[in-house]
C-alpha cells in the first residue's frame, strides 16, 4: 500500500481571508471572538476586543457576511496547489478534514479549481453530529481505508494537533497559517515546519 498522507485543510489551512479589521486587531485584548460553525464546532479566532458587546457584534457581522460574500474573498496560499499536485504525482493520497461545513468547503475548493486534488473531503455536518475535529478526521480515514501509521495530518492550529492525536496519527504543524506564536508546540505537534517548501521537502524529499 502506498503511503497515505491526509492533508487537512480548513478554510484557514488552505486560504486566508480579507475579513479581518486591522483597527479591531489593535484593540486591547480582553474579549476573544468564539465562533460556532454551522455544524456546531467551536473555533476561537485571533481577534480580541475591549468589550463583550464588540466581540458579540463582530461575531454577528461575520456570520451575516461570510457565506454570501466573505467565502468568495478567500484565496489559496501560494504554492498549495503545486504541493498537492506533487504529492499526488508521488502516489500519495490527499484529503480534506475541516471543521468548516462540508458544503462551504467544497464550494471554496471548486471556486479555486482544487476539487480534483483531493481523494476525500469531509467537513462538519448541518445537524452538528460527529463534527468535532477528531470525528471529521476519523471519517476521512474510514472513507479512504487509511491506517494511523500511514497517515499524517497537516494543520495550523492546536485543534488540528489535538484532533490528529485523538485519532492516533501524527500532526505536522505549519507556521504559515493562523496559529498564535507557540500554539503548535504547546499543543504537542509532532513536527513544526515554517513554510510550504519545507513541508514538501519533509513529505516527499
Amino acid at each position: 500500500m502506498s503511503e497515505v498522507q491526509t492533508v487537512s485543510a480548513t478554510v484557514h489551512e488552505i486560504a486566508h481571508s480579507k475579513l479581518h479589521d486591522p483597527k479591531k486587531q489593535e484593540a486591547e485584548p480582553t474579549w476573544k471572538v468564539v465562533m460556532v460553525s454551522e455544524g456546531g464546532t467551536k473555533q476561537d479566532y485571533r481577534l480580541d476586543f475591549p468589550t463583550e458587546a464588540e466581540a458579540e457584534q463582530a461575531t454577528a457581522d461575520f456570520r451575516v457576511r461570510y457565506e454570501p460574500t466573505g467565502l468568495h474573498e478567500c484565496c489559496v496560499f501560494p504554492g498549495v496547489a503545486e504541493l498537492l499536485t506533487a504529492l499526488r504525482a508521488h502516489g500519495l493520497v490527499t484529503a480534506v478534514a475541516t471543521s468548516k461545513p462540508e458544503k462551504l468547503a467544497r464550494e471554496l475548493l471548486e471556486e479555486n479549481n482544487m476539487l480534483g486534488l483531493f481523494d476525500a473531503i469531509c467537513g462538519s455536518r448541518p445537524n452538528g453530529n460527529n463534527s468535532e475535529k477528531w470525528q471529521i478526521v476519523s471519517r476521512v480515514m474510514e472513507s479512504l481505508g487509511a491506517v494511523p501509521e500511514e497517515t499524517v495530518l497537516v494543520g495550523d492550529t492546536k485543534y488540528d494537533v489535538l484532533g490528529a492525536h485523538r485519532c492516533g496519527i501524527k500532526c505536522i504543524g505549519v507556521e504559515y497559517g493562523y496559529a498564535a506564536p507557540g500554539e503548535l508546540a504547546a499543543a504537542g505537534a509532532d513536527y513544526i515546519l515554517p513554510d510550504i517548501p519545507a513541508l514538501e521537502g519533509f513529505l516527499i524529499g
